[in-house]
């Protein structure tokens, strides 16, 4: 009994074959290599974990029983994929009004804001923020009706290492007037 050569055809199709099994390890290698840098990227690089908010603040004056009010609601939405600590330090609204000018100015002029802004403490019930959870918290003041025309607004939510900032102005409408009192024109004529 002798064994037959292998036919020049069988010696080709073993060729293929090898090659195509070396085709295919090298295209795992290849994917395994891109899967390892896509989640690199991703990770590390995309920031996907990295605490992220989107923070929103507004507000509206209200006259209501010869008082001035200015009702602030404040939101904060994780946007990020992993929990946001609120730190209550630092987690404030701020209500900046408008300096007031008893002269008109004679040529259109930026609103300058006080230095010395009021303080609310915000989000006090809340020590942490989950990931798509919005929160929201409302704060209503007594304003002094001293003449402002405009009032701005600054939310801070800070967490250990980050603060996200959200700004929105006010301004008072002739509907929020209050009656006998000031109007924005300076002070007033005094009455004994």
């Amino acid at each position: 009994m002798s064994v037959t050569p292998p036919s020049q055809f069988d010696q080709i199709g073993f060729g293929v074959s090898a090659f195509v099994e070396m085709l295919k390890n090298v295209c795992e290698i290849a994917a395994i290599g891109v899967g390892a840098i896509w989640t690199y990227f991703n990770f590390f690089k995309g920031r996907t974990y990295k605490s992220r908010l989107e923070c929103e603040v507004d507000g509206s004056l209200e006259a209501s029983s010869g008082r001035l009010l200015l009702k602030v609601v404040v939101t904060a939405k994780n946007v990020g994929l992993s929990r946001v600590l609120v730190s209550q330090e630092g987690t404030i609204l701020q209500l900046h009004p408008a300096v007031i000018y008893y002269t008109s100015p004679s040529w259109p002029c930026q609103i300058r804001w006080t230095d010395q802004p009021a303080v609310f403490d915000v989000f006090t019930e809340h020590p942490w923020i989950e990931s798509s959870e919005p929160i929201q918290d409302q704060v209503l003041v007594e304003l002094p009706d001293n003449g402002t025309l405009a009032y701005r607004l600054t939310l801070k939510v800070c967490d250990r290492k980050t603060t996200w900032t959200a700004t929105n102005i006010v301004q008072r409408s002739n509907q929020t007037r209050i009656e006998g009192g000031n109007r924005g024109q300076g002070p007033g004529p005094k009455t004994d």
